[in-house]
């Protein structure tokens, strides 16, 4: 198979991950809220406002190859801050460790494929 086509289909799968996360985000608006605000994330409606426009923005971008860069270095920031303020804060409290540390291991793999497509894209 061709590298390009490869390329191009990991880049949509994340992608999609990302615009599916913000549609569930705006579907349970409350429930997202109520979750942020339990993890004292500072401005929660600001906060889900702004990490709904990144997952679907930075998602298309993604998924049509455009603004890489910086596309990435959003995503990355964005999934590294949400690892910070919630799973591993359960993890470190010990509260739903048992759900907590998988979910933590997956942000991690998604952060090697957000890197992956930069090195892939040869920046």
């Amino acid at each position: 198979m061709n590298t390009d086509a490869l390329i191009v289909v990991g880049r949509g799968l994340i992608a999609i991950s990302f615009i599916a996360s913000a549609l569930g985000k705006v579907s349970k608006w409350k429930d997202t809220i109520g979750l942020m605000q339990m993890h004292q994330v500072p401005w929660p409606t600001l906060g889900l406002i702004i990490a709904i426009l990144i997952e679907i923005l930075a998602g298309v971008c993604l998924l049509i190859g455009t603004f890489l860069y910086p596309t990435v270095i959003a995503l990355f920031a964005y999934v590294a801050l949400a690892i910070a303020f919630i799973p591993l804060q359960d993890a470190l409290k010990n509260q739903g460790r048992e759900s907590a540390v998988p979910v933590i291991g997956s942000n991690i793999a998604i952060l090697g494929g957000l890197v992956l497509v930069l090195a892939l894209k040869g920046f």
